[in-house]
């Protein structure tokens, strides 16, 4: 009702089976919850340990998602099912781990050290985000010129068209102070959000 953002903060091993219905309800009604306010108020995930079974349904459903470095894991169905069903021995890291999702599914839009490195991260987005969709982001005074002068971005980046160069070192240079907030988008496109 506020359209305040909405931060969820995950480490579930999920539903058992004996829960029955009860626990079925709920949790549509939460999926229910991360649909109607998709596109209306920023939701944001941070998995903070294991996500398994339903629970990792509404990370999903949401607009950012962290994990945290070699205490995230995030699917479906865990193990020892898989290992019932196809006679594989997987990981819980294999699975569902962070460089997984970070790296070749996309599902993970960031990647923290640790949990007070994710939190401090949650807080970062959240000052480039508008609190809802009739909000504009928030603005800051920029500390550097817009007329100041970029020495070295000529040898930044080559005259050579076909010579690599990173984009980062460009971004850095342009936007305002340097401050930039670079989200790893889902299927490895990479975005950036930031004041230029």
């Amino acid at each position: 009702k506020l359209g305040l953002p909405l931060i969820g903060l995950y480490d579930s091993l999920g539903a058992r089976v004996q829960e029955g219905l009860d626990t079925t309800r709920v949790i549509g009604k939460m999926f229910f919850e991360n649909s109607i306010t998709s596109g209306v108020i920023p939701q944001i995930s941070a998995i903070m340990g294991p996500c398994i079974g339903v629970a990792a349904y509404c990370p999903a459903l949401t607009d950012f998602i962290f994990m945290v470095k070699n205490t995230s894991q995030m699917f479906i169905t865990s193990p020892p099912v898989i290992k019932a069903v196809t006679g594989e021995d997987v990981t819980m890291e294999q699975l569902g781990g962070w460089k997984l999702h970070a790296e070749v599914s996309g599902v993970a839009d960031f990647v923290a050290d640790d949990d007070a490195d994710c939190m401090a991260r949650i807080r970062k987005l959240l000052s480039f985000l508008p609190l809802n969709c009739n909000e504009l982001p928030p603005r800051t005074a920029p500390t550097d010129s817009p007329d100041r002068m970029i020495e070295d971005m000529e040898t930044v980046v080559p005259r050579e068209q076909k010579k690599l160069y990173n984009v980062k070192d460009v971004i850095v240079r342009i936007v305002d102070s340097g401050d930039f907030f670079e989200v790893k988008a889902r299927f490895a496109k990479n975005i950036v959000i930031g004041f230029g």
